[in-house]
């Protein structure tokens, strides 16, 4: 009998710290801490890195039949290279800490192209110059192998001014022209670092244009003079680099 009653209340007592120990699942604690972990990696950032000013120099090709003619040295006629400008803000942006991204505006992209024609039984100069206000951006990635940054990604542009010169004569020709364009961007670019957080960004830009910019004229439907636009820049940017 003693045997038992001692059997019995070392039961009783298991029982008693069993139900004063809930199973650890359902402590508040631990699932505070799984919340709370997972909040951390889901978690995301945005940093700007640099605010600045930039500056690009080019040389502009309008690619239709009327370029590639003037190439021909059995046509009459000549293609002359054209370079116009850029000029704008740019900025840098960082996400995650790990990613960088390239922001460009130019309230002045000027693009087009020049030729020697044969019109009227004389030999003309003729320039065709169209202005675009374009913003571009791109992914910026560091070359492990040589100093610099690789730069991959696309623009959109709006035109805000279309003009042809045939020698001394100069008319608008907007209405021959879409007033949206867009393509894709490749470059290279160094950061020199400068005293007081100034840096200086040398670089290049490839620009190709993926539409038909060359709406129709009074003579030629927009389908028979497709029109695409490539240009090679040479770009340098002066910014001020924020604190981290």
């Amino acid at each position: 009998m003693v045997f038992d009653k001692i059997q019995s209340r070392s039961f009783d007592a298991d029982s008693l710290i069993a139900s004063n120990n809930p199973p650890a699942a359902n402590f508040p604690e631990k699932q505070t801490s799984v919340v709370s972990e997972s909040g951390k990696a889901s978690g995301v950032s945005l940093r700007v890195v640099d605010l600045g000013l930039l500056y690009g120099y080019k040389n502009t090709w309008l690619l239709n039949y009327e370029t590639f003619n003037g190439l021909n040295p059995r046509k009459l006629g000549r293609t002359i290279p054209a370079f116009h400008q850029d000029i704008g803000a740019s900025s840098t942006l960082e996400f995650n800490d790990q990613h960088l991204f390239g922001l460009e505006f130019f309230w002045k992209s000027e693009t087009g192209q020049n030729y020697q024609q044969y019109i009227n039984a004389n030999f003309v100069d003729r320039k065709i110059n169209l202005n675009y206000r374009k913003f571009q951006a791109f992914y910026i990635r560091d070359n492990n192998n040589i100093p610099g940054q690789v730069l991959l990604g696309g623009y959109v542009a709006k035109l805000t001014l279309a003009r042809e010169m045939q020698g001394n004569t100069m008319f608008s020709v907007n209405d021959n022209y879409h007033n949206l364009d867009y393509g894709l961007l490749a470059g290279y670019q160094l950061n020199i670092a400068l005293k007081n957080k100034i840096i200086i960004k040398p670089g290049i830009r490839v620009n190709y244009n993926l539409m038909n910019i060359f709406e129709g004229d009074d003579v030629i439907p927009a389908h028979l003079k497709k029109t695409r636009k490539l240009a090679a820049s040479f770009n340098i940017s002066l910014s001020y680099r924020f604190s981290n």
